[in-house]
């Protein structure tokens, strides 16, 4: 979902962080009351800002709006690629650990393979070292 969206979506509370008027973060969190779970859902911060702990600020004060809203625990995810090491490095300073999680997708659309003689090719990445497991169906 493009930042804009999440920033206007109903579910989602959104705060930002501003330096000489201009804003150079942002901060959205989702509420999952019946898990008493809060997420992080998305935290981005301009690049040029990035490195001086305006990510660390948002993210902690999330988390300590989350446990005043009832929340009992926190969640945030990412990708496992070298792309999303800086976050990974983040979430871990400010005190989120690791959740192995194996996702699978299947591509539905090639139910009609056999009847067109195509092959699907299936192929698994190991992101390592966030312990995902990724299947990606091609037709």
């Amino acid at each position: 979902m493009p930042p804009l969206d999440v920033c206007a979506a109903e579910d989602t509370n959104v705060w930002v962080a501003i330096d000489a008027g201009s804003t150079v973060g942002f901060v959205a969190v989702k509420l999952h009351s019946e898990d008493s779970m809060g997420e992080i859902y998305m935290v981005a911060v301009d690049p040029d800002f990035q490195g001086r702990g305006i990510g660390s600020a948002l993210i902690e004060f999330a988390l300590a709006w989350m446990k005043d809203a009832g929340m009992s625990v926190a969640m945030v995810e990412t990708g496992g690629d070298p792309g999303h090491e800086r976050a990974r490095h983040t979430y871990e300073k400010v005190g989120f650990e690791l959740f192995p999680v194996a996702r699978y997708f299947k591509k539905l659309a090639c139910a009609d393979v056999k009847s067109q003689r195509l092959l699907c090719s299936l192929w698994a990445i190991a992101l390592v070292p966030s312990n995902h497991v990724w299947f990606h169906v091609t037709c």
